[in-house]
C-alpha cells in the first residue's frame, strides 16, 4: 500500500507541473499561431503594403547630405508589380517595375537606398541575383545627392564577376534626376562622382 501510495503521489505531482507548465505557456501565447515551432518561409509571409522606411533616427533640421537608409519590399509574382522608394522631404523617387510574365512564381523582392552623405547613393535589390522572363525597369534617383548634376556622376552595377563595372546604356533624365535601364536580373548598382 505505501508504493501505490508514493506512485500516485508522484503522478499527481508531474500533472500539477505539467498543467502549471502548460497554463504559462499558453498565457503568453495571443494566437494558436504563436505556438507554431517551424519556422516560417518567404513564400508564408503576407505583406499587405509597401514598408516605406523614413531617414533613421535624423533630426527634421539635420544637414543636407547626411547619411540616409530607405528600405521598401514586397511580394510579386506573374502578374507583375512596381516598388518604389519616395523620400517625401526631398521629392525623390527610385522604382522597379515588374512586367506581367518577368516571374514564374511569387517572390519577395526588397530594394535599399543607402546615401553616403554627397558623395555615393548605394541601390541594392534582393534575392541578389534573379533571373527575370522579361526585363524589368529600374529607375534610380541622383537628387539624394547634393549639389550634382547629371555630368557629374557616374552609374555602376556589380557584374558577375563581382566587380564594379560602368552602365552605359542607361537613359539619363536630368528634369527628373534620374537614370532608367533595363535589367534581367538584380544585381547591387551605385552613383558616385566622376
Amino acid at each position: 500500500m505505501l508504493v501505490q501510495n508514493t506512485n500516485s503521489k508522484t503522478c499527481r505531482f508531474f500533472i500539477t507541473i505539467t498543467s502549471l507548465f502548460m497554463l504559462f505557456f499558453a498565457w503568453g501565447c495571443d494566437t494558436a499561431d504563436d505556438i507554431m515551432l517551424s519556422p516560417t518561409t518567404n513564400a508564408e509571409l503576407k505583406i499587405e503594403e509597401n514598408i516605406l522606411a523614413a531617414p533613421k533616427d535624423k533630426d527634421e533640421n539635420e544637414d543636407e547630405g547626411e547619411d540616409k537608409e530607405f528600405y521598401t519590399e514586397d511580394i510579386i509574382g506573374p502578374d507583375g508589380g512596381k516598388l518604389k522608394i519616395e523620400d517625401k522631404s526631398e521629392k525623390n523617387t527610385s522604382s522597379l517595375k515588374i512586367p506581367a510574365g518577368a516571374l514564374k512564381k511569387d517572390e519577395l523582392l526588397s530594394m535599399r537606398v543607402t546615401i553616403d552623405g554627397k558623395e555615393r547613393a548605394d541601390f541594392h535589390f534582393e534575392p541578389h541575383g534573379i533571373k527575370f522572363k522579361k526585363a524589368v525597369t529600374l529607375e534610380l534617383s541622383y537628387s539624394y545627392l547634393k549639389g550634382v548634376q547629371q555630368a557629374d556622376l557616374i552609374l555602376y552595377y556589380l557584374n558577375d564577376d563581382g566587380e564594379w563595372e560602368k552602365i552605359c546604356d542607361a537613359e539619363w533624365i536630368p528634369g527628373e534626376k534620374k537614370c532608367r535601364f533595363i535589367t534581367d536580373h538584380f544585381s547591387s548598382y551605385y552613383y558616385s562622382r566622376r
